[in-house]
């Protein structure tokens, strides 16, 4: 289930940029196409709604073999769900939104989303780690990989907020994050 639901979100990612008129991936985030003003939505919120869906299928396979890892990628599917529910607000639609130094609040859905993105990007970090800690018995590569990409993950969390392509770098966020969910997910879920 993880491994679909990651499937559906880059999928859906893809479709949604394609139908929002001037959208560029490189440069315009992947919330933008679940925003206030965005043309389909839907297709944008079902995308945030679909990753937050993999960290939770990913968290039930971790209950049994380590609470912490299950807590932390619990947590970041829930905030995952806040950030599809409090969509950012872009007036002018998905293409430009909230870029080139122009992320400012400009109410409390914009806030909201911003401070669960940030929570989600922790978590995740978190999450690495203590993997990390869980593997390093069984499986140190993995134990390696996770350790490794925890500090990847929040350097390209912090690139995304910045500078007149951000999309790239959350792109490249979430392409990490993602890999490694599979990861876990492959991993944990065998037999």
């Amino acid at each position: 289930m993880a491994v679909a639901a990651v499937t559906v979100f880059w999928v859906v990612v893809f479709l949604a940029g394609w139908v929002n008129d001037g959208y560029a991936p490189t440069r315009d985030y992947i919330s933008a196409l679940a925003s206030r003003g965005a043309d389909h939505a839907w297709l944008g919120v079902g995308a945030l709604v679909a990753l937050s869906t993999a960290h939770l299928a990913v968290a039930s396979i971790f209950r049994r073999g380590s609470r912490l890892v299950a807590l932390f990628l619990a947590a970041a599917g829930l905030a995952g769900l806040v950030v599809a529910s409090m969509r950012i607000s872009c007036r002018a639609g998905a293409a430009r939104c909230a870029v080139a130094g122009q992320v400012r609040p400009t109410d409390l859905m914009d806030s909201l989303h911003g401070k669960a993105v940030a929570c989600y990007g922790v978590l995740v970090v978190l999450a690495m780690v203590a993997s990390a800690a869980r593997w390093w018995v069984q499986a140190r590569a993995l134990a390696l990989v996770s350790a490794a990409l925890a500090p990847v993950s929040a350097a390209l969390l912090l690139a995304s907020t910045a500078g007149a392509h951000p999309g790239a770098a959350q792109r490249l966020w979430l392409g990490v994050n993602t890999g490694w969910l599979v990861a876990l997910a492959l991993r944990e879920g065998e037999p």
